[in-house]
């Protein structure tokens, strides 16, 4: 934009600021088409063409008196602006925020007021640094410095600001027709023009016709299962046809992080799931059961699975204090149980065994609570963190072991996916769960080519991010998530 607006005023045209963002986004589609579909693009976009319709038109609202004092208090006048500004700009994304992210943004109105006039000072800082970098290194080496930290600051107080109270409002999701019928609204209730009643009136005509064949177009619902990307950790959600969720894992808490908060509520808010019907703790290592304090705050919680063992963590105390509290039904299933509650949808524990209250294993990866999900001819494993010793106990289960899509236990460790286990559940697809980079180097080499060697398509979340599956009983198809 500044580039075609330098261009404008060098030829002394008169300049539009509609025009130019309009060829703006025209010269960026033209480099790369594929912009038009990523979510920075199009929120740009919107809240420049939003802060050029909307800001003027606020600022007619101002009463007289009101206008009056502002011209008096200039330092009021320009808190004012930023908050038109900031407003006028949320009024444009808006509908993209709720539609990628299902929120709306409440504390963004007000940390606009910090945000904007910093990233005044960064840019013009970083167009310093262009010529003090080229000609004095010195002394651009040390501006250098102070626009990081600057960038630094800015980035910590973002964070901050999202997790205050009431930071956002959670949505359910919403059709794209609601959305369309947002923006149109909010500019025709904006507009000067005189016939805003009758375009009034044919949306709503629209709309009431959009409702009638709403039902028609809704296709019948299938199973659905997503292996979320939480890093270096687990966590699937299941949605049946009928609408009840299974949770398996809830990923890791560390730090400031934590995956109940940040990725698996949003997902069960994202799917419109108010309640998880089961809770499956594999086994108790953090970065399996990190998340599920906030989950049990958070959502009902009607049962949970976990492994009948002692485990001495604070998170691990947690969650049980929790379970005890709440009056959760808490169960430990064992091998061979088989659990119809979710008919047509069937669970199948394939571990661990009863022999485990005997004859402990070393580890406790050992005590994961393995499960296959049944849904007419399809079949999907979950294996938690289970290594060589309890897939050589599942092997008794043989034939049954088969399944269509494997989690890949242990995040594809050198500990587990043996060949032995590997030929009898014969797999078309194998998820890894992993974090970018981590420190245990997972996934292992060698695990890896044992999965290609048997010709099975691999998915892993550090590199694909969130695998949705969903199936109708007799076939199952990947669902694509990441569009770029």
């Amino acid at each position: 934009m500044a580039t075609f607006y330098l261009i404008g005023t060098t030829i002394e045209r008169r300049v539009d600021l509609y025009n130019l963002l309009g060829a703006a986004a025209l010269g960026m589609l033209l480099i790369a088409p594929e912009q038009l579909w990523r979510v920075g693009f199009q929120l740009s976009f919107a809240a420049v063409f939003s802060i050029a319709y909307f800001f003027k038109r606020l600022k007619l609202m101002i009463p007289e008196a009101g206008e009056a004092l502002l011209k008096r208090l200039k330092w009021l006048g320009y808190f004012v602006d930023l908050l038109l500004v900031s407003f006028a700009a949320q009024i444009g994304t808006l509908p993209f925020t709720i539609a990628y992210f299902h929120k709306i943004p409440i504390a963004g109105l007000f940390a606009n007021l910090v945000v904007i006039p910093m990233i005044g000072i960064i840019v013009a800082l970083g167009f310093t640094l262009l010529l003090l970098g080229t000609w004095i290194p010195l002394i651009g080496g040390m501006w250098a410095a102070l626009l990081s930290l600057l960038l630094e600051l800015l980035v910590k107080f973002v964070e901050l600001m999202h997790r205050v109270p009431l930071a956002y409002i959670s949505l359910p999701p919403i059709h794209p027709i609601w959305l369309i019928i947002l923006i149109v609204t909010s500019l025709i209730l904006f507009s000067t023009a005189s016939y805003k009643r009758f375009i009034l009136t044919i949306e709503m005509l629209l709309i009431t016709n959009f409702l009638i064949w709403r039902g028609v177009w809704t296709a019948p619902p299938n199973l659905s299962i997503a292996i979320l990307d939480v890093g270096q950790g687990d966590a699937t959600i299941i949605q049946t046809p009928k609408g009840k969720t299974i949770v398996i894992d809830v990923g890791l808490r560390f730090g400031g992080d934590d995956s109940g908060a940040d990725v698996v509520g949003p997902y069960l808010d994202y799917i419109q799931a108010d309640t998880v019907d089961l809770l499956i703790l594999t086994h108790p290592h953090n970065d399996h059961i990190g998340g599920a304090p906030w989950l049990l705050r958070h959502f009902p919680v009607k049962r949970v699975w976990q492994p009948n063992l002692d485990y001495d963590s604070f998170t691990y105390r947690e969650i049980q204090f929790l379970i005890d509290s709440l009056g959760i039904k808490n169960e430990s299933p064992f091998a061979g149980q088989v659990d119809s509650s979710f008919n047509p949808l069937f669970l199948r524990v394939l571990a661990p065994d009863s022999t485990t209250i005997t004859n402990p294993p070393s580890s406790t990866n050992d005590y994961s609570i393995v499960v296959q999900t049944l849904y007419g001819t399809n079949r999907f494993l979950f294996s938690g963190d289970a290594e060589a010793g309890s897939e050589t106990r599942q092997a008794h289960f043989d034939t049954l072991l088969k399944s269509d899509l494997i989690k890949v236990p242990h995040h594809g460790s050198l500990t587990s996916s043996t060949g032995q286990f590997l030929n009898k559940v014969k797999p078309q697809w194998a998820v890894i769960s992993v974090g970018r980079r981590n420190k245990f180097r997972h996934p292992a080499k060698t695990t890896v080519e044992r999965y290609q060697q048997l010709g099975v398509n691999i998915k892993r979340t550090d590199q694909d991010q969130a695998v949705i599956m969903e199936m109708d009983g007799t076939d199952f198809w990947l669902k694509q998530w990441r569009t770029e």
